[in-house]
C-alpha cells in the first residue's frame, strides 16, 4: 500500500487523497481499495473513519487527527451550520468509524454542495507539472465562488454529488471556459466571501445558534424592512440587495430568492430555507464583516442594545447584563404588536416587552413571576420588610405586592397587610391608585382597547380596592369618568347598568 500511497497536497480533501491512491495502486474495483484503505465505503465529504488512514501513514510523520479534520475535510464548515446536537456523533463517525450520521443531515450537506467544482487553469496546471490534478479543500466550499488563486469562476462537474465515486473524472471544454470573467465588484464579493469561508472551515462559530430568522427580523425592522402588518417588505429587501451585491454576483452564487417567500411566508421561522449562501449574503448585507455578526447581540425596535438586564431582584445576576438571547412572537390581537421575551439562564425569571407594529413604540413591559419570586416576596414582608419598601427594591407598584399577599392569603401576611391599611395616609394613597389605574388604561389604549373600563374592575376586584374608594376621591372621579365613557359606547353593557362605585 505505502508504495502507491500519493504525496497529501496541502488543499487536497481526502476522498481525492483515496481517489488518486485507487488509481495508482491499479486495483481492479473500488471495493478493493477500500479494503486496503480500512474503509466500508466512501462518502466525498463525509469521509469515514479517519483514524484508520492516518494508523496506516503512523511511520511516515503524519500530523494528527485535528490536522486533517480542519485542513483536508469540510468538518468545521459544516458544524458552523448543523446543530450541536448531531456534532459529536459526526465526530465520532469521521474520525472512528461509529455511529451513523442522521439521514437529515446528509441531505442538508448535499442541499450545500450537490456538485463537486473544480478550477480549470489549477487542473491544466497540475496536469502540466504532475500529470495528475486532485480535488481541492477550497473549491468545495458552498460559498467560494471562485478560485482563490487564479480568481476565475469555478465549474462544476457533470456528475451529482451522491454519484460520486473513486473513478469520477473531471471532463472540461478549456477555450470555452477561459473566457469567462467577472466584473470587479463581483469579484470583490466572491473573494470577500471566500476569505470569510476559509476562516468557517478552520474554526466552528457555532453560527447555527445565531443564524435565527427572528435576529434577522430585527435587523430587518432596524434597517427599515418590515411594513404595517408585520411581514418583511421582501420587494424593497430584494431592491436593496440586488442593487448591493449586482445581479451578476447573486447569480454566480446561486443565491435562492425563495427564501424571500419563505421570510413573507413566516416571519420569525425560515431559518430552515436558509443555506450557507443565503446566510452571508444576509450578514454581508448588514454588517460590514463575519465578525461585527458574531460580537453583535440583539436590538430592540426603540435600540436598547443587548445584552439584556435580570430583573429578578433575587437572583446574582440582578441589573447585570446577562441576558443575550431573546425570542419573539406576533400578537394578533386589535392592534398588531411584537413582543420580545427575556429569560435569565440563572434564575428562569421572565419577562417581556411588547412594541407597537405600527410605529414600534413599547406599549407594555410584563413581569412573568414565578412562584418561587412571589415567595420571595412574602418572605421579605413576614421578616417586617415595609410593603413600600418592597416595592421599591422590587421596582413594581404597592398594590402588586398587595394583590400577591391577597392571592397567598397567608396569615401573617394578611395581618401585615391589615396593619398597613390602617395606617394609610389616604391623600398619598389616592395619588398612588390613581397611578396604577392610569398606567392600566395606557397599557390598554396602547393595545388598542377602547373598552377599558372593564380592566379597570377587574383590576379593582382583584387587589380589594372596593373598600377603599370611599377615601381615593380623586380615584373614584377618574374612574367615574372611564364608566360614563364606557356607557356611551355600549350602553346596554352589563358593567354599565349595574356596576356602581
Amino acid at each position: 500500500m505505502h508504495t502507491f500511497f500519493p504525496v497529501i497536497q496541502k488543499d487536497e480533501l481526502i476522498f481525492s487523497i483515496y481517489a488518486r491512491y485507487h488509481e495508482r495502486s491499479l486495483n481492479k474495483t473500488v471495493n478493493h481499495t477500500l479494503e486496503e484503505l480500512g474503509l466500508t465505503k466512501i462518502e466525498p465529504l463525509i469521509p469515514q473513519n479517519i483514524s484508520s488512514l492516518i494508523e496506516k501513514l503512523k511511520y511516515f510523520d503524519v500530523p494528527d487527527i485535528n490536522y486533517f479534520l480542519s485542513s483536508h475535510t469540510l468538518y468545521n464548515y459544516f458544524l458552523n451550520f448543523i446543530s450541536s446536537i448531531h456534532h459529536k456523533n459526526i465526530y465520532q463517525y469521521m474520525v472512528y468509524g461509529s455511529g451513523k450520521i442522521e439521514s437529515e443531515i446528509r441531505r442538508q450537506v448535499f442541499a450545500f454542495h450537490p456538485t463537486f467544482c473544480y478550477c480549470p487553469i489549477c487542473f491544466i496546471t497540475d496536469f502540466e507539472e504532475t500529470g495528475e490534478s486532485y480535488w481541492r479543500i477550497s473549491h468545495q466550499i458552498p460559498t467560494v465562488f471562485i478560485c482563490p488563486i487564479h480568481h476565475c469562476p469555478l465549474e462544476k462537474i457533470n456528475t451529482p454529488y451522491y454519484e460520486m465515486n473513486l473513478k469520477s473524472k473531471v471532463d472540461i471544454n478549456v477555450h470555452h471556459i477561459l473566457k469567462r470573467s467577472l466584473s470587479k465588484k463581483t469579484l470583490f464579493y466572491a473573494k470577500k466571501f471566500a476569505r470569510q469561508s476559509f476562516y468557517l472551515n478552520k474554526i466552528n462559530l457555532m453560527l447555527y445558534n445565531k443564524a435565527k430568522s427572528q435576529k434577522f427580523y430585527l435587523l430587518f425592522i432596524q434597517g427599515g424592512f418590515v411594513n404595517s402588518s408585520g411581514t418583511p417588505d421582501v420587494t424593497k429587501l430584494k431592491t436593496e440587495i440586488d442593487k448591493f451585491f449586482g445581479i451578476e454576483f447573486l447569480k454566480l452564487a446561486k443565491f435562492n430568492e425563495g427564501i424571500y417567500e419563505a421570510m413573507e411566508k413566516n416571519p420569525l421561522l425560515w431559518e430552515h430555507e436558509m443555506s450557507p449562501v443565503e446566510f452571508l449574503v444576509l450578514v454581508n448585507f448588514f454588517f460590514d464583516s463575519l465578525s461585527n455578526f458574531i460580537i453583535y447581540n440583539y436590538k430592540t425596535p426603540t435600540g436598547e442594545n443587548g445584552p439584556f438586564p435580570c430583573l429578578n431582584y433575587f437572583c446574582e445576576y440582578f441589573r447585570l447584563n446577562t441576558i443575550t438571547s431573546t425570542s419573539l412572537y406576533i400578537k394578533e390581537n386589535n392592534t398588531k404588536a411584537l413582543s420580545i421575551n427575556f429569560k435569565c439562564n440563572k434564575c428562569d425569571f421572565r419577562y417581556e416587552k411588547v412594541y407597537r407594529i405600527s410605529d414600534w413604540r413599547m406599549i407594555e413591559k410584563i413581569r412573568h413571576n414565578p412562584e418561587e419570586w412571589q415567595s420571595n416576596v412574602l418572605t421579605l414582608i413576614n421578616n417586617n420588610f415595609r410593603i413600600e419598601t418592597v416595592a421599591k427594591k422590587l421596582n413594581i407598584n404597592t398594590l402588586e405586592i398587595e394583590e400577591i399577599i391577597c392571592k397567598n392569603k397567608m396569615n401573617q401576611s394578611v395581618k401585615i397587610l391589615k396593619e398597613y391599611k390602617n395606617s394609610l395616609d389616604w391623600v398619598k394613597r389616592d395619588k398612588q391608585v390613581l397611578l396604577y389605574l392610569k398606567e392600566l388604561v395606557s397599557t390598554a389604549i396602547c393595545r388598542g382597547k377602547v373598552e377599558v373600563y372593564p380592566w379597570i374592575i377587574h383590576r379593582i376586584n382583584t387587589t380589594n380596592l372596593k373598600s377603599e374608594l370611599t377615601f381615593l376621591i380623586r380615584t373614584n372621579q377618574y374612574i367615574e369618568k372611564h364608566r360614563r365613557l364606557y356607557n356611551k359606547i355600549k350602553p346596554n353593557n352589563y358593567y354599565g347598568r349595574h356596576t356602581h362605585i
